[in-house]
Protein backbone atom coordinates (compact mmCIF):
# COMPACT_ATOMS: atom_id res chain seq x y z
CA UNK A 1 0.00 0.00 0.00
CA UNK A 2 2.65 2.30 0.58
CA UNK A 3 4.92 1.70 -2.55
CA UNK A 4 1.60 2.45 -4.22
CA UNK A 5 1.36 6.20 -2.36
CA UNK A 6 4.71 6.57 -3.06
CA UNK A 7 4.22 5.92 -6.99
CA UNK A 8 1.20 7.46 -7.51
CA UNK A 9 3.09 10.86 -5.57
CA UNK A 10 5.62 10.42 -7.62
CA UNK A 11 3.11 10.84 -11.11
CA UNK A 12 1.70 13.59 -9.89
CA UNK A 13 4.72 15.67 -9.11
CA UNK A 14 5.55 14.35 -12.97
CA UNK A 15 2.51 15.77 -14.29
CA UNK A 16 2.87 18.98 -12.54
CA UNK A 17 6.30 19.55 -13.61
CA UNK A 18 6.16 18.65 -17.33
CA UNK A 19 4.23 21.27 -19.50
CA UNK A 20 0.92 21.09 -20.04
CA UNK A 21 0.20 21.27 -23.77
CA UNK A 22 3.30 20.39 -25.85
CA UNK A 23 4.36 19.91 -29.46
CA UNK A 24 6.75 17.27 -30.39
CA UNK A 25 8.52 15.69 -32.77
CA UNK A 26 11.48 13.07 -33.20
CA UNK A 27 14.10 12.22 -35.63
CA UNK A 28 13.15 16.02 -37.07
CA UNK A 29 15.80 18.86 -37.49
CA UNK A 30 13.15 21.73 -37.48
CA UNK A 31 9.15 22.10 -35.41
CA UNK A 32 6.72 24.41 -36.08
CA UNK A 33 3.98 25.16 -33.20
CA UNK A 34 1.27 27.86 -33.39
CA UNK A 35 -0.17 30.05 -30.76
CA UNK A 36 -3.91 31.73 -31.26
CA UNK A 37 -4.22 34.87 -30.12
CA UNK A 38 -7.76 36.04 -29.06
CA UNK A 39 -9.27 39.59 -28.42
CA UNK A 40 -11.95 41.99 -28.43
CA UNK A 41 -11.54 45.16 -30.55
CA UNK A 42 -13.70 47.47 -28.61
CA UNK A 43 -14.49 51.31 -29.48
CA UNK A 44 -12.88 53.79 -27.42
CA UNK A 45 -13.28 57.45 -27.04
CA UNK A 46 -10.72 60.59 -25.59
CA UNK A 47 -12.12 64.01 -24.80
CA UNK A 48 -8.86 66.33 -23.86
CA UNK A 49 -9.03 69.95 -22.65
CA UNK A 50 -6.19 72.27 -22.89
CA UNK A 51 -5.23 76.22 -22.53
CA UNK A 52 -5.31 78.21 -25.79
CA UNK A 53 -2.77 78.78 -27.79
CA UNK A 54 -2.39 82.77 -27.54
CA UNK A 55 -0.23 82.69 -25.06
CA UNK A 56 -3.09 85.42 -23.03
CA UNK A 57 -5.39 82.76 -22.36
CA UNK A 58 -6.44 81.77 -18.76
CA UNK A 59 -4.77 78.31 -18.16
CA UNK A 60 -6.65 74.88 -17.89
CA UNK A 61 -6.06 72.59 -15.21
CA UNK A 62 -6.95 69.21 -14.01
CA UNK A 63 -7.31 69.78 -9.96
CA UNK A 64 -9.98 67.46 -9.34
CA UNK A 65 -12.57 66.79 -8.76
CA UNK A 66 -13.81 68.31 -11.75
CA UNK A 67 -11.57 66.58 -15.21
CA UNK A 68 -11.18 70.73 -15.91
CA UNK A 69 -11.01 73.87 -13.87
CA UNK A 70 -10.72 77.53 -15.67
CA UNK A 71 -9.83 80.01 -13.39
CA UNK A 72 -10.97 83.52 -15.29
CA UNK A 73 -9.86 85.71 -11.84
CA UNK A 74 -11.69 88.96 -11.05
CA UNK A 75 -14.78 90.07 -13.58
CA UNK A 76 -17.13 92.92 -13.55
CA UNK A 77 -20.25 94.67 -14.80
CA UNK A 78 -18.41 97.23 -16.54
CA UNK A 79 -15.72 95.71 -18.11
CA UNK A 80 -12.58 97.76 -16.20
CA UNK A 81 -9.70 95.85 -16.73
CA UNK A 82 -9.61 93.68 -13.43
CA UNK A 83 -6.19 91.83 -13.96
CA UNK A 84 -7.42 88.76 -14.20
CA UNK A 85 -6.26 86.29 -17.74
CA UNK A 86 -9.53 86.92 -19.30
CA UNK A 87 -9.99 89.62 -22.20
CA UNK A 88 -12.75 91.32 -22.48
CA UNK A 89 -15.29 92.95 -24.93
CA UNK A 90 -18.69 94.22 -25.04
CA UNK A 91 -21.62 92.34 -27.11
CA UNK A 92 -25.01 93.91 -26.94
CA UNK A 93 -23.99 96.34 -23.86
CA UNK A 94 -22.84 93.87 -21.77
CA UNK A 95 -19.38 93.37 -21.06
CA UNK A 96 -18.02 89.35 -21.87
CA UNK A 97 -15.08 88.21 -20.06
CA UNK A 98 -13.21 85.36 -22.31
CA UNK A 99 -10.50 82.97 -22.73
CA UNK A 100 -9.57 81.09 -26.01
CA UNK A 101 -9.68 77.05 -25.14
CA UNK A 102 -8.57 73.95 -26.99
CA UNK A 103 -10.47 70.54 -27.07
CA UNK A 104 -9.27 67.53 -28.75
CA UNK A 105 -11.72 64.99 -29.39
CA UNK A 106 -10.75 61.16 -30.46
CA UNK A 107 -12.22 57.91 -31.03
CA UNK A 108 -11.70 54.11 -32.63
CA UNK A 109 -13.60 51.28 -33.49
CA UNK A 110 -16.01 53.65 -35.06
CA UNK A 111 -17.44 53.77 -38.54
CA UNK A 112 -15.95 57.00 -39.59
CA UNK A 113 -13.19 58.86 -38.01
CA UNK A 114 -14.50 62.55 -39.47
CA UNK A 115 -18.19 62.67 -37.98
CA UNK A 116 -18.47 62.80 -34.43
CA UNK A 117 -20.52 65.28 -32.69
CA UNK A 118 -19.55 67.46 -29.57
CA UNK A 119 -21.79 68.98 -27.41
CA UNK A 120 -21.02 70.96 -24.32
CA UNK A 121 -24.23 72.07 -21.73
CA UNK A 122 -24.41 73.87 -17.89
CA UNK A 123 -24.89 71.10 -15.92
CA UNK A 124 -24.05 72.87 -12.66
CA UNK A 125 -25.29 76.52 -13.35
CA UNK A 126 -24.24 79.35 -10.71
CA UNK A 127 -25.31 79.94 -7.62
CA UNK A 128 -29.23 81.48 -7.18
CA UNK A 129 -27.16 84.82 -6.33
CA UNK A 130 -25.68 85.07 -9.41
CA UNK A 131 -28.06 83.57 -12.34
CA UNK A 132 -30.10 86.41 -14.09
CA UNK A 133 -26.60 88.39 -14.35
CA UNK A 134 -23.86 86.11 -15.21
CA UNK A 135 -24.05 83.44 -18.01
CA UNK A 136 -21.68 81.37 -19.58
CA UNK A 137 -20.85 81.28 -23.78
CA UNK A 138 -19.15 79.30 -25.85
CA UNK A 139 -18.24 80.09 -29.51
CA UNK A 140 -15.35 79.26 -32.52
CA UNK A 141 -14.63 82.87 -31.97
CA UNK A 142 -14.43 85.49 -29.21
CA UNK A 143 -16.92 87.57 -31.86
CA UNK A 144 -19.16 84.93 -31.52
CA UNK A 145 -19.82 84.91 -27.85
CA UNK A 146 -23.69 86.26 -28.02
CA UNK A 147 -25.74 83.62 -26.81
CA UNK A 148 -25.87 81.97 -23.50
CA UNK A 149 -25.54 78.24 -22.66
CA UNK A 150 -28.27 76.36 -21.20
CA UNK A 151 -28.73 73.10 -19.50
CA UNK A 152 -29.98 71.91 -22.72
CA UNK A 153 -26.66 70.37 -25.49
CA UNK A 154 -25.37 72.96 -27.20
CA UNK A 155 -23.76 71.30 -30.61
CA UNK A 156 -19.99 72.56 -30.87
CA UNK A 157 -19.56 70.28 -34.39
CA UNK A 158 -21.02 67.71 -36.05
CA UNK A 159 -17.87 66.87 -38.09
CA UNK A 160 -15.20 66.25 -35.17
CA UNK A 161 -11.97 64.83 -36.77
CA UNK A 162 -10.78 62.04 -34.16
CA UNK A 163 -7.28 63.56 -33.16
CA UNK A 164 -8.12 67.36 -34.88
CA UNK A 165 -7.92 69.37 -31.85
CA UNK A 166 -10.65 72.26 -32.38
CA UNK A 167 -9.31 76.23 -30.91
CA UNK A 168 -12.80 77.91 -29.21
CA UNK A 169 -13.62 80.35 -26.51
CA UNK A 170 -15.36 80.15 -23.33
CA UNK A 171 -16.89 83.50 -22.06
CA UNK A 172 -18.63 85.23 -19.42
CA UNK A 173 -20.91 87.86 -19.65
CA UNK A 174 -21.64 90.16 -16.84
CA UNK A 175 -24.58 92.27 -16.70
CA UNK A 176 -24.23 95.31 -14.99
CA UNK A 177 -25.81 94.66 -11.46
CA UNK A 178 -26.35 96.71 -8.52
CA UNK A 179 -28.18 95.90 -5.31
CA UNK A 180 -28.66 92.32 -5.15
CA UNK A 181 -26.74 91.08 -1.32
CA UNK A 182 -24.88 88.49 -3.59
CA UNK A 183 -24.29 90.40 -6.69
CA UNK A 184 -20.72 90.32 -6.13
CA UNK A 185 -18.38 87.16 -4.88
CA UNK A 186 -16.91 83.76 -5.42
CA UNK A 187 -18.89 82.28 -8.30
CA UNK A 188 -18.83 79.09 -10.14
CA UNK A 189 -20.46 77.35 -13.20
CA UNK A 190 -19.93 73.66 -14.31
CA UNK A 191 -20.07 72.84 -17.76
CA UNK A 192 -20.30 69.17 -19.82
CA UNK A 193 -18.71 68.21 -22.77
CA UNK A 194 -20.38 64.91 -24.51
CA UNK A 195 -18.37 63.28 -27.85
CA UNK A 196 -20.61 60.96 -29.58
CA UNK A 197 -18.74 58.92 -31.93
CA UNK A 198 -20.68 57.59 -34.86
Amino acid sequence: MRLRTVILALVVVAMLVAPVFAKENQNQASLGATLKINLTVVQALRLVLATGTSGTDCAVTSPGPEDYSMNFGNVNGLGVAAGGCAGVQTIAAVPVWYSGYKITPSFTGNTTSSAGTLKVKISTNFAAGFVGYLDVREADTAANLTTALTVADTVITNAAVSGTTLDRFLGIGVSPNNGAATSAGAASVTLTYTLTAP
